[in-house]
């Protein structure tokens, strides 16, 4: 079950989340930090709006809600046991993108652990255990593969549990 938390400043009482299971945005305005779901972020990423926020003394937005004292960045969602995996090919990657995406995911398509391949061959794991998680980590639940799928760019497959595994020990030996 998703969490009504702002991903942005971590505004805990959104009225619904900020993008629903298919990652269509909301069009919510946080109160708090002011990011409406679906226009500020169809530019900007959810850190760079967080770092905006920051810079600009994080002051709370709306003058019918008063501060709650969340001011505190996000935590990590709520996460189910994992569910699926998934592997997706990013054709159009530029040159410092990863190109090949692994991830575990729970029902409700939250990324548990993620690996991710590189054009010069560096392989990366990551998890919310990463000490950089939030620069690292998706921001959202992933689309289901048919959405994925619909755009030319990105061709994404279900694995398996084994095949996953292959790959995330491959990402974090040595």
């Amino acid at each position: 079950m998703p969490n009504n938390i702002c991903p942005v400043c971590g505004y805990p009482s959104l009225n619904e989340p900020a993008y629903d299971a298919y990652g269509c945005a909301s069009f919510d305005i946080c109160p708090s930090c002011g990011t409406e779901f679906g226009y500020d972020d169809a530019t900007k990423t959810h850190r760079e709006l967080r770092q905006k926020w920051i810079e600009s003394g994080m002051r709370c937005q709306s003058k019918a809600v008063p501060p709650t004292g969340h001011m505190l960045l996000p935590g990590p969602p709520t996460l189910g046991p994992a569910a699926s995996y998934f592997f997706c090919i990013w054709f159009s990657a530029g040159e410092n993108d990863p190109v090949e995406f692994y991830d575990e995911l729970d029902a409700s398509r939250w990324s548990i652990r993620i690996v991710r391949k590189y054009r010069d061959g560096r392989i990366q794991a990551h998890s919310y255990d990463s000490d950089n998680w939030r620069d690292v980590m998706p921001e959202c639940p992933e689309p289901p593969l048919d959405m994925i799928n619909k755009d030319t760019q990105f061709a994404a497959f279900e694995i398996s549990r084994a095949e996953f595994e292959e790959v995330w020990s491959r990402a974090t030996e040595g």
